[in-house]
């Protein structure tokens, strides 16, 4: 369900009326979430009382021990927002993760990367944000940091 979940957030942040190029996965790179809780919930209060305490040891064994029944090994670890992993996986190792009660979702790795639109108005696309939020302006707020233009941010 979270992964379903996941793939509508990405939907709708996708289809906002922003043009976004979906690259293709450019390996079998896979980001795998587990059941347990994070640092970050455990400090939220979201870890139940009776679970032994969460630290991120306890995070590096349960991410060890999914990862070993697939024989993978972790490109990425993540521990405060989410307890999981990035591994580059075969089709069978997600199929064996997408059914181990301890993972909750096994989400392949892409890349969004935003299409400008040569059509639209000056200040919708994101080359454009500066000028339309009038951080290049005179009096605006680059101008009074000291920094009234910002070459990495300008066309």
């Amino acid at each position: 369900m979270i992964a379903a979940l996941s793939g509508a957030l990405v939907a709708a942040s996708v289809s906002g009326g922003a043009s976004v190029a979906q690259e293709a996965p450019t390996s079998d790179r896979y980001v795998v979430t587990l059941a347990q809780p994070s640092l970050g919930a455990a400090e939220a209060g979201l870890a139940p009382a009776a679970q032994a305490p969460v630290t991120s040891d306890a995070i590096t064994q349960q991410q060890d021990a999914v990862l070993n029944t697939v024989d993978a090994e972790p490109v990425h670890r993540y521990d405060t927002a989410l307890n999981g992993f990035s591994a580059e996986l075969s089709t069978a190792d997600v199929l064996e993760l997408g059914t181990d009660p301890r993972v909750v979702s096994v989400t392949p790795v892409r890349t969004f990367v935003p299409q400008q639109d040569v059509d639209a108005d000056p200040g919708t696309d994101t080359n454009d944000s500066p000028s339309f939020l009038g951080l290049d302006e005179p009096g605006g707020v680059w101008d009074q940091l000291g920094a009234s233009t910002q070459p990495a941010l300008t066309r």
